[in-house]
């Protein structure tokens, strides 16, 4: 895994939260490790600040904001099948 993340990890959702995860987790995988929460939100900033919410406020800005970003161009990769199995999950669910 090391050496296809070049600038460290972020974590995010509820288990985020667990107390010491982030620096266990760069402990063993050897390279920064940060808990992501959402930025550029705006509403109740208080309930959804925290990285609890982070996937899902990201994936709804992905969606909304999105389209600028190159992941529509052939080839494979880690992060466009990530993106791609994203947005058929939600396609099914929603």
């Amino acid at each position: 895994i090391n050496e296809k993340l070049t600038y460290g990890m972020v974590i995010t959702g509820g288990g985020s939260e667990l107390k010491n995860l982030s620096g266990l987790a760069q402990e063993t995988i050897g390279m920064p490790v940060r808990i992501g929460k959402p930025n550029n939100i705006s509403g109740e900033v208080d309930i959804a600040s925290g990285p609890s919410y982070a996937s899902a406020i990201g994936l709804s800005q992905w969606r909304r904001f999105g389209t600028d970003l190159n992941v529509n161009k052939p080839g494979k990769g880690f992060v466009k099948d990530t993106i791609t199995n994203v947005k058929k999950l939600f396609n099914d669910f929603f």
